[in-house]
């Protein structure tokens, strides 16, 4: 499964199999829009020809700005290689990662960074937002599928 944030000026992709955190990587973005996209889409034309992915989980952006965009762009590309999309807003993740819920994306790193100590480092902020919804996309298949399972 890969997870994939983006920002106006980032993209950060995490891969996971099951729960195994298995591969991390950003790219820093042109602030060129037509760059920018051809460089979300080479990565991930790249990244879905170099790992099995079964599901891609997209990181909400705000609409109507360039992350969102680039995010619209990022499912394009997954739906193209038949890929579905799990979208997950940064609600989600304040409520699945703390109780009470978290209120801020600063919290939600430090709980990330506490997880997977690699990933305390300034340079990896935003992915870290792309490591915590590929962990919570992940716990939610798993749920999903013992869910299915437990009915058959």
């Amino acid at each position: 499964m890969a997870a994939v944030c983006q920002s106006r000026r980032q993209v950060s992709l995490a891969i996971f199999h099951n729960l195994n955190l298995e591969y991390t990587r950003s790219r820093t973005l042109a602030s060129s829009t037509i760059q920018a996209e051809a460089t979300i889409v080479g990565f991930l034309n790249w990244a879905f020809q170099q790992f099995e992915i079964s599901a891609v989980a997209l990181l909400t952006a705000i609409p109507d700005t360039r992350g969102s965009h680039l995010e619209a762009l990022a499912e394009t590309t997954a739906l193209r290689f038949g890929i579905p999309v799990w979208r997950v807003t940064s609600d989600d993740l304040f409520h699945a990662f703390a109780y009470p819920p978290l209120r801020s994306r600063q919290q939600l790193r430090e709980v990330v960074s506490g997880i997977w100590p690699e990933m305390v480092n300034p340079e990896t902020l935003m992915m870290q937002d792309a490591v915590a919804t590929g962990a919570f996309v992940q716990v939610e298949r798993m749920f999903l599928a013992a869910r299915e399972e437990a009915t058959l």
